[in-house]
């Protein structure tokens, strides 16, 4: 039967990979839609559906011939489907109100036998960890993970509203029950797609607990150095980084435990909905795991060590009472690192900051 699937997320569950590795895909069952540069059609989607003062004050609405050129791009993409299913990701989709999403039903009913909605659910902390991470990709956020909680409730019962509830599948998301291990093949499998695997992208990778405090301790303690500091440029670093760490960047038992006692009943329901448990408490907390931001700012002397030697440095004495501004001014180094410059260049600068270092740490009572 003639279907449309419309994939909404949740976000940080592996949709940007999913977007990117369907992006121009189809075969004899289904089509990936077409709608502009991107393959994330949040933005089509959201554009082309949410009006006016549903849109919120910092929201700007596009203009008409931008929504035109949308309303064009999605009926041909319907067009092109012929027989097929076709296929709309977008995590920005979860996000819109209620009417917006009537007028997506209400503008694809006409062409399809069926709408099916799908998406994963990811367990809260393991959720608000991911996202934290994302945003310190982009920019200096506090670490204030409990204002990152999305009520699953909100998010989802209005789709069980306009959709139907039998038409709205969840999964839930969890990273060591994949299939592959993969996000992408994952949502292909239980599509029923035969998806090349030479097709397979990895976005949005995730980063190594080490990684995610000097990116944290750059950005709150070097702001100037850090404002020209993208998201291509970080996940760059990252990739460059990742034999060093590997630490799984998580919050602690505390504070996992907390946010599942705030939000009770809201994960009650999800997991009602969904048929399974959201539990998160694990037998062996990881290491250095997160429980305020003071966790993030005092890198651990192992960390030192790394940075010291992605760098080409000999490891100080004192790697443990390295001020954070120094870690700081050590990341940007790193960054701006030029390719195949020798470490012995950095030499003098080494023992002048180490001094430099010490005597800060003495006039801010630090050491003896």
């Amino acid at each position: 039967m003639h279907t449309c699937i419309i994939h909404i997320g949740m976000h940080k569950t592996g949709s940007t990979s999913i977007q990117h590795s369907l992006q121009g895909f189809a075969d004899q069952h289904i089509t990936y839609a077409d709608l502009g540069d991107s393959p994330n059609h949040s933005y089509a989607i959201y554009d082309l559906f949410t009006q006016g003062a549903e849109r919120g004050f910092f929201d700007v609405q596009p203009d008409v011939s931008t929504i035109d050129a949308y309303e064009k791009l999605l009926l041909q993409a319907i067009a092109d489907t012929g027989t097929r299913d076709l296929l709309i990701s977008g995590e920005q989709i979860s996000s819109m109100p209620p009417a917006a999403l009537t007028r997506l039903r209400d503008f694809l009913a006409p062409h399809f036998q069926n709408i099916r909605v799908v998406s994963y659910v990811r367990p809260p902390a393991s959720y608000l960890a991911s996202a934290f991470q994302q945003r310190l990709k982009k920019r200096s956020p506090n670490f204030e993970p409990m204002r990152l909680y999305r009520s699953f409730k909100d998010t989802f019962q209005k789709f069980d509203d306009i959709f139907g509830r039998t038409n709205v599948e969840l999964w839930k998301f969890d990273s060591t029950t994949l299939h592959n291990r993969c996000a992408v093949s994952d949502f292909c499998q239980r599509l029923g797609l035969e998806f090349p695997a030479e097709r397979i992208r990895t976005e949005n990778e995730s980063m190594s607990r080490q990684f995610v405090g000097l990116l944290y301790v750059y950005r709150k303690f070097a702001p100037e150095l850090a404002a020209s500091l993208q998201i291509a440029e970080v996940e760059g670093l990252n990739r460059k980084l990742s034999g060093i760490w590997s630490d799984k960047f998580a919050l602690s038992h505390e504070l996992t435990q907390a946010i599942h006692q705030q939000h009770a009943a809201d994960i009650a329901w999800m997991e009602q909905r969904l048929g399974q448990s959201l539990e998160e408490t694990l037998r062996k907390e990881p290491k250095h795991a997160i429980s305020r931001e003071e966790d993030l700012i005092q890198t651990p002397s192992e960390t030192i060590e790394g940075l010291y030697s992605a760098l080409g440095k000999p490891h100080p004495q004192t790697t443990c009472q390295i001020h954070p501004v120094d870690v700081a001014e050590l990341f940007h180094e790193l960054r701006t690192k030029p390719p195949g410059l020798q470490p012995s260049s950095w030499w003098a600068s080494y023992r002048a900051r180490l001094n430099s270092t010490t005597q800060r740490l003495r006039r801010l009572g630090r050491t003896s």
